[in-house]
């Protein structure tokens, strides 16, 4: 699962930019970026995938 986060680092267009913000505009989903103009569709934009490990209390 992609988790777009503020200061997380993706990979668009072969390198790595730090996340600034996260936008949602008529249901679809847009990332900013540092040294990027403009807001990316998330379809461009590669996240490495988060590991989520759940515990059980007993």
């Amino acid at each position: 699962m992609a988790i777009y986060k503020r200061g997380a680092t993706v990979q668009y267009k072969g390198n790595n930019h730090t996340v600034t913000h996260v936008q949602i505009s008529k249901g679809n989903l847009f990332v900013g970026m540092q040294d990027i103009d403009g807001v990316i569709p998330h379809e461009k934009v590669s996240v490495p995938l988060t590991e989520f490990r759940l515990q059980l209390r007993n």
